[in-house]
């Protein structure tokens, strides 16, 4: 028999549920901000909920829309350590409500953030308010944040 491969999006989340995953990387899939609904929605009722420590979504058109719709996932995965944002465009007003949602105690253990080449253009103050943080990229912003 063959093997049955998810056809949408929503398939592939919906297997994910039952997984107890610490790593899940979604780079490269081109998530948009509708994806990202889809995957807050999934992450919510998964069983990684309580394992996931380290969710990559690098460059998946993710925007503002997103970010909020992430930052309700990451509300409910408190032991995540590692997000990876890299080369998305939240821009600046994403970046500070993510930013400010993560120093008002969602993922309180988190310890990398990666934000690099997301149009940023102001330092995200809320930062400094986030007592795990260790390790924040933004490059490919340090030029328009001198």
């Amino acid at each position: 028999m063959a093997e049955r491969r998810p056809k949408t999006l929503e398939e592939a989340i919906h297997g994910l549920q039952n997984l107890r995953l610490s790593v899940f990387d979604a780079s490269y899939l081109n998530l948009q901000d509708s994806g990202c609904l889809v995957l807050n929605e999934g992450l919510a009722k998964g069983k990684c909920r309580d394992t996931l420590r380290e969710l990559y979504l690098w460059k998946n058109g993710i925007g503002y829309q997103g970010i909020k719709h992430i930052s309700k996932a990451l509300s409910n995965l408190p032991k995540m350590r590692e997000l990876n944002l890299f080369r998305n465009r939240i821009g600046d007003p994403g970046c500070s409500l993510l930013c400010r949602n993560l120093s008002e105690g969602l993922c309180k253990q988190l310890q990398i953030l990666w934000l690099g080449d997301n149009d940023i253009t102001k330092f995200p103050e809320d930062v400094t308010k986030m007592p795990t943080l260790q390790r924040l990229s933004l490059s490919y912003a340090i030029e328009r944040l001198c």
